[in-house]
């Protein structure tokens, strides 16, 4: 099989597996935003949020080198990654409980320091996990990846869901994430096992940590710098306006997880493949292809955003269906950042990420000020444009170092963000339309359908060529007996355009 028939396997095992764990883990916050006040579902958030800083420095750098490493060339240095990562879970954990916990306590709510102390062995659980999910990605073997997270978000969701039937309320999302988390190091560590010798080298350390620490730096920087409008309105307006924007953003989030980290997790180890100078075709066809893929989609979502709010949560989050059609604009510098990153990190570039990661939390801390005003819709909005400003960053950067022209990026995705915009053009005044004469959810499904339509219509009528270069890109995923169907279309549309 080849490099990129692989790549968009490993794409399908995790986006199906993220796509289980994503609807588990959206009917738990659904039922919870239903039952819990504004007030308790932000206090809630917070705790999560805070959890996640430290369980997302488990999730790139050090894996990334174990992908990458060459064990008959560069040694085995998975044993001295294994217990360094045990070492800095040890250190997460006492930053957490120790300084941030009682923190929180004081500024907040004293159950919000509790939610975080119980969240403590998620960290150790990540830690324990990395060396065996980077020996079953090296093998491109996504199978495992893919059942492991299937059963976070199946006991996940069932821990939460049958507890928040009971009545345990926030306490169901805390105890069924550390459930989840327990599930899924079972399943890596049965599939792919790996027993770490009781060894340290330390010239090995100091590898990992000159190779991972600029990626650490710079996923923690993102992390921060995307979350620090969610951290102020917190701060300065409360845990109800975090409540309103977290709701708002969180179909985004899941979307983000079923697409983009998967796209993320196979680039690194399809870019991993290729020799720099064989880069630059690659990146902008991949770019275009996502683009043309993933644009409608999400803008699609913040067209349609008043009735999907108001069918998953209730009326009472009708203000948080304006923050999801502001963020739903954010896929096209989300995409072209997470595509440029995964070079960097497979192209031993990862100082550049450090400078990046501080710019870019820089101007997110100017553009998160707008917290100040209290309103979720404002943040939103100024996250947006904060985040198409910070991409220009990275496609400069890009062309510095590999030579990509951010022309060639801009010029591949032009046509499907163009037509993205005149599909939300049309779609959004319809579904408002459509909600005042129809229950939600059937006007929900009638301006998704419509949307659908007018897209395909717009890119096949005026970006006529580069849709079928597109399609043409990806004919080997389609059957061998539609093939032939669509290979003499193409000859016949040839034809026509000569004659």
């Amino acid at each position: 099989m080849s490099i990129k028939a692989k790549s968009v396997s490993g794409i399908g095992w995790l986006s199906f597996a993220n796509s289980a764990n994503q609807v588990t883990t959206l009917i738990v916050f659904v039922i919870l935003a239903r039952h819990l006040t504004l007030e308790q579902f932000g206090l809630v958030m917070l705790a999560v949020l805070i959890n996640n800083v430290f369980t997302i420095v488990f999730k790139e750098g050090i894996i990334d080198l174990l992908i990458r490493n060459d064990d008959q060339v560069d040694g085995d240095i998975r044993p001295t990654a294994f217990w360094l990562l045990l070492m800095l879970a040890a250190l997460c954990v006492a930053i957490q409980s120790g300084m941030i916990a009682p923190f929180v306590d004081h500024f907040f709510s004293a159950d919000t320091s509790v939610y975080l102390a119980a969240m403590a062995p998620i960290i150790v659980l990540n830690a324990m996990s990395v060396v065996n999910l980077a020996n079953a990605r090296k093998k491109f073997n996504f199978k495992i990846s893919a059942l492991r997270n299937f059963i976070n978000g199946l006991l996940t969701g069932i821990v939460a869901i049958v507890m928040a039937l009971l009545g345990y309320g926030a306490w169901s999302l805390i105890i069924s994430r550390v459930a989840g988390a327990i599930g899924s190091a079972v399943i890596l560590w049965y599939e792919e096992p790996y027993w770490p010798r009781f060894a340290f080298n330390v010239r090995d350390a100091r590898r990992i940590v000159s190779y991972s620490a600029p990626i650490l730096q710079f996923r923690l920087l993102s992390y921060l710098s995307g979350r620090m409008p969610e951290f102020l309105l917190a701060a300065f307006a409360g845990p109800a306006a975090l409540a309103i924007y977290r709701v708002g953003g969180r179909l985004i989030e899941a979307v983000n997880s079923l697409l983009l980290d998967s796209i993320a997790n196979v680039l690194v180890t399809t870019f991993a493949k290729l020799r720099e100078r064989d880069t630059i075709e690659p990146y902008v066809r991949v770019t275009s292809a996502l683009l043309a893929i993933l644009v409608p989609i999400y803008i699609g979502c913040g067209a349609i955003a008043p009735q999907l709010t108001h069918v998953l949560y209730g009326g009472k989050w009708a203000e948080s269906s304006f923050v999801l059609t502001l963020l739903s604009f954010q896929i096209v510098p989300a995409l072209l950042k997470v595509i440029a990153i995964t070079l960097f990190k497979t192209h031993d570039r990862t100082s550049k990420l450090r400078m990046l990661g501080v710019r870019d939390i820089i101007l997110s801390v100017l553009f998160a000020l707008t917290a100040t005003t209290g309103s979720p819709s404002i943040v939103a909005a100024a996250v947006v444009i904060g985040a198409f400003l910070t991409c220009t960053f990275y496609l400069s950067a890009s062309q510095k170092s590999f030579g990509i022209s951010a022309t060639w990026v801009v010029k591949g995705g032009f046509p499907y963000c163009i037509a993205s915009l005149a599909m939300f053009a049309m779609v959004y005044p319809l579904s408002g339309f459509l909600l005042s004469h129809m229950p939600p959810l059937v006007a929900a499904m009638v301006a998704a359908l419509a949307g659908a339509f007018m897209y395909t219509a717009l890119i096949l009528v005026f970006f006529r060529k580069q849709s079928l270069d597109l399609l043409n890109e990806l004919l080997f995923l389609v059957p061998s007996r539609f093939k032939k169907l669509f290979v003499k279309h193409e000859a016949v549309s040839a034809q026509d355009e000569r004659s």
